[in-house]
C-alpha cells in the first residue's frame, strides 16, 4: 500500500462517487476509474459495488479503508513528530484534555504557547479519559493530560511527566443530619473524613469511563467498603446537584474546584494520608522530550494550584 493509493480509496469512499473524488483529487474520473479496476485486480477482490449511483465499500473495502485510515494516522503522526524533532518551533502539538477542565485550561495555555513557542501549532481533544487514552495508543493525539491511576496504558510504551499530585474529595451537602467526625489535616487547609463512616449513606458514583471512577474504587478498597447503596452516574455535575438534594454522598478533585465549587456543599479529604493520584502528561515512550512539553508541564502546574 502506497500512501497516494491510500488516499484516492478513502476519497472514493469519503465522496461517494468516482466523478466526485476526481474532482477532489483534481484528476479525470476516467484515470480514477483504471486507477481502481487495476488495484482491484492487484488485490483480487472488489472494493466497491454500486448502489444506484452511489460507490459502497465491500467488505474487502471496508478491511482496506480500516486499515488505509490506520496507516495514514501514523503517517500524520511520523511526520508530526519528526517535524518536532528537527524543528521544534515549527510543529504541531495534537493535546487530549478532560472535558470537564477543557474550557479552563485551552484559554490559558494557548495565550501562553503563542507567546512563548509561535511557531507549535496546538490541536485540543476534548473527552473523557476512555476516549482519550484510545486515541493516544492510535496516534490521534500526541500527549494527554490525565491521572496516573489509569489502568487502560501499557507503561512499557507510555511515559509520565509529572504535573503534581491532585486529591480525591468527599462532597457532602451543608446542611445535613448526617452525623460523622471530621478531622484536622496537617498537610492541607482541607479537613478530612474517614470514608467508613459514611457506609450507611448512599454514594455517587462516577462511570468507568471517567479518570475519577478509579480514585473512588481505591477509596472502597482501603476501607474495605461494598457499598449497598450505590448511584452510578455520568457527570459530576448532576451528581453534585443529586448532593446537594441529600441523595448521598459524591466525589470531585481538588483541582476542580478552581472552577466549580458550590456554596452549598462541603468538601473534604479522604483519610490520613488523603487519596490521592499524580496528575500527569502522558505520551509515548521517546529518547528525546522537546523542550515545549515541559514547558506545558510547568505552566499547567501553575494554573492547576
Amino acid at each position: 500500500m502506497y500512501s497516494k493509493e491510500l488516499v484516492y480509496v478513502t476519497t472514493i469512499a469519503e465522496s461517494g462517487s468516482l466523478s466526485a473524488a476526481a474532482k477532489k483529487l483534481s484528476m479525470t474520473q476516467p484515470a480514477l476509474s483504471i486507477f481502481l479496476s487495476n488495484l482491484e485486480v492487484e488485490l483480487e477482490a472488489p472494493l466497491f459495488t454500486r448502489n444506484g449511483r452511489r460507490m459502497v465499500p465491500t467488505k474487502a473495502g471496508e478491511l482496506y479503508l480500516s486499515t488505509a485510515k490506520k496507516i495514514l494516522d501514523l503517517e500524520e503522526y511520523f511526520h508530526i513528530q519528526l517535524d518536532s524533532l528537527l524543528h521544534s518551533e515549527n510543529c504541531t502539538l495534537r493535546i487530549g484534555l478532560p472535558w470537564i477542565q477543557a474550557p479552563f485550561l485551552i484559554p490559558p495555555i494557548m495565550d501562553h504557547f503563542s507567546k512563548m513557542y509561535p511557531g507549535v501549532s496546538l490541536r485540543f481533544s476534548k473527552s473523557v479519559l476512555e476516549d482519550l487514552t484510545k486515541k493516544l495508543e492510535n496516534d490521534q493525539l500526541d500527549i494527554v493530560f490525565m491521572s496516573k491511576v489509569s489502568p487502560h496504558l501499557n507503561k512499557d510504551i507510555f511515559q509520565y511527566l509529572t504535573v503534581t499530585k491532585d486529591y480525591l474529595l468527599l462532597v457532602v451537602p451543608k446542611n445535613t443530619n448526617w452525623r460523622f467526625p471530621v478531622y484536622k489535616c496537617e498537610i492541607s487547609p482541607y479537613q478530612y473524613v474517614e470514608l467508613s463512616d459514611f457506609q450507611d449513606i448512599p454514594f455517587i458514583t462516577q462511570l468507568p469511563s471517567e479518570t475519577i471512577y478509579y480514585l473512588e474504587q481505591k477509596a472502597f478498597r482501603r476501607w474495605n467498603l461494598t457499598p449497598s447503596n450505590l448511584l452510578s452516574e455520568g457527570g459530576l455535575e448532576t451528581a453534585h446537584q443529586m448532593t446537594q438534594h441529600h441523595m448521598g454522598c459524591s466525589f470531585t478533585m481538588r483541582r476542580y474546584l478552581s472552577h466549580d465549587i458550590s456554596p452549598d456543599l462541603n468538601y473534604y479529604l479522604i483519610g490520613d494520608p488523603p487519596i490521592s493520584a499524580p496528575i500527569s502528561l502522558v505520551f509515548r515512550q521517546c529518547d528525546f522530550i522537546p523542550p515545549y512539553i515541559h514547558e506545558l508541564a510547568r505552566f499547567l502546574k501553575t494554573i492547576i494550584q
